[in-house]
């Protein structure tokens, strides 16, 4: 045994192999033709196949929640277009309410300078009352 420990493992990189054509194309698992590798290379080999099947989970979850994030996107600007028209509806009715406020004091107004005005007329009509029996008197006792 000598110091130097290898590791056979079927590789997927375009190989030449004595006798034969070189390949332009990657050997796949199923190819039954090994490559010894010493144990470093192997060990480095392996990390890079665990590192690249890692970043595929990793694409995965990471496409998966770019999604998530856009459908939370599209359901806050739905939330913000129903919040801008809840807004706008608030605005036209408080507007509407002013102006029901408006024509409540300008009745009010019209109602207070009528009750004015029948009042005058009550103590007019009360004094000249008071006037006719007070001549109406008067001229009962004179005569």
């Amino acid at each position: 045994m000598t110091g130097v420990q290898t590791c056979a493992l079927p590789i997927c990189f375009p190989v030449t192999i004595p006798n034969k054509k070189k390949t332009e194309t990657p050997i796949t698992t199923s190819d039954t033709t090994k490559v010894k590798l010493k144990v470093p290379v192997a060990k480095l080999a392996i990390k890079d196949i665990i590192k690249g099947d890692g970043c595929e989970i990793e694409l995965k979850l990471t496409q998966e929640k770019l999604l998530k994030t856009e459908e939370r996107e599209k359901e806050k600007d739905s939330h913000i277009i129903l919040l801008e028209e809840k807004d706008k509806n608030n605005n036209f009715m408080l507007g509407k309410k002013d102006e029901q406020l408006k024509v409540s004091e300008d009745l009010s107004k019209s109602l207070h300078k009528e009750l004015k005005g029948q009042r005058t007329k009550t103590f007019l009509w009360k004094v000249g009352t008071f006037i006719g029996i007070g001549a109406t008197s008067f001229l009962l006792i004179s005569k």
